[in-house]
């Protein structure tokens, strides 16, 4: 129990956040007692987003799908899936090779808006904390286009690295991270000279020292990211922390004379780590592994990295092939995307255990989830 108490107190004093006044009785929390009522899943096999009711998801999975609204794009793939900060508006990149565009849909009536034209290959979007834009990643152009949420059009491109990939904010909105797949790096966008000077935008380039980075997550703070990374399709088990501060990666084993090490996830090179998630108190990062196939039935993990010591402290096993994942804004609950198994699980952030499941004829190769 003594050592429960120092451990809730070290991450109080060194995790990015304010520790609540009852400390040693009940830990440290900024989280809200509510949670977000609805997910939203990108099915890449199907060019559809599945509407999922939460609270149903954990308590009656089978009923939990609210419907599934598809978008019109010659049924080409989609990958990536965004909500607005009021969770009025979802937003869906065309990753179809003839696409070049965002939808958008009311998330009251699921009313389509589109298709606003972007870039070749569309992957991934993100939206500014506030509300104002949706950043929309072009791989094949290299180029992140800027969509005005209230006009609907693009109003600023930005150049980046090979292959962008996924994208994150600072908490202030001051800043976009963008992973660079094929560059082996993350562009830094300040946004305010986005809007003005895009040519100018890129404040800074990290460099990757681990593989290829894919998904990206920023802690709540601001001062690090958490970037999943990975190399062919079924290899790779690193991820790379970036000190934002000093905007270069952090040495996370602290010994100097093996170089910039990232954390490893498992003793196998195998697993090709997908996607970041961090909680809300940003005690805990939770990385989905797309290949470990831990047993006969071709289960995959999710691992769990303590924050402050880069420790992976646990490992879940989810379905096969999970690629997205997100976590309630109370930190009850992740939902975890499982592309080849087309489920979706969700896992108790308290026991870090799969509490249920949910498979349902319209989840066709789930690849996001976006609250």
């Amino acid at each position: 129990m003594e050592k429960e108490i120092v451990v809730k107190v070290l991450h109080c004093l060194i995790a990015p956040i304010i520790c609540c006044a009852g400390i040693l009785f009940l830990g440290c929390s900024t989280m809200e007692d509510s949670m977000e009522k609805i997910a939203y899943v990108a099915n890449h096999d199907s060019s559809s987003v599945t509407v999922v009711d939460i609270e149903k998801a954990v308590s009656d999975p089978d009923n939990a799908v609210i419907t599934t609204v598809f978008i019109p794009n010659s049924g080409e793939y989609i990958k990536g899936i965004a909500v607005s900060p009021d969770k009025k508006k979802v937003f869906v990149p065309d990753a179809s090779y003839l696409g070049y565009s965002l939808w958008i849909f009311s998330a009251e009536d699921y009313s389509l808006t589109g298709p606003i034209h972007t870039g070749e290959y569309s992957v991934a979007v993100e939206v500014t904390p506030d509300g104002a834009y949706a950043y929309v990643l072009n791989n094949y152009e290299n180029t992140v286009s800027i969509v005005s949420t209230e006009t609907n059009e693009v109003v600023s491109t930005v150049e980046v690295g090979m292959g962008p990939q996924n994208i994150a904010f600072s908490p202030n909105g001051l800043y976009a991270y963008v992973t660079n797949k094929n560059g082996m790096t993350v562009s830094v966008i300040d946004t305010d000279i986005a809007l003005s000077l895009p040519l100018a935008s890129v404040v800074k380039t990290i460099a990757i020292t681990a593989d290829m980075p894919k998904g990206i997550a920023v802690t709540p703070d601001g001062n690090r990211a958490f970037v999943a990374t990975a190399g062919g399709e079924g290899s790779g088990n690193k991820v790379a922390v970036l000190d934002l501060v000093r905007t270069k990666e952090i040495d996370t084993d602290d010994d100097d004379t093996n170089g910039t090490t990232p954390i490893s996830l498992y003793e196998s090179f195998e697993g090709a780590p997908r996607a970041v998630t961090i909680t809300p108190d940003g005690t805990y990062a939770y990385i989905t592994n797309l290949y470990t196939n831990v047993d006969e039935v071709l289960n995959d993990t999710v691992s769990v990295i303590d924050t402050v010591t880069y420790e992976v402290v646990d490992e879940i096993i989810v379905g096969d092939g999970p690629k997205g994942i997100a976590i309630t804004s109370n930190g009850k609950y992740a939902l975890v995307a499982n592309a080849w198994g087309h489920t979706v699980s969700i896992i108790d952030l308290d026991t870090n255990e799969v509490i249920s499941t949910i498979t349902h004829g319209d989840l066709l190769g789930p690849t996001w989830i976006a609250m």
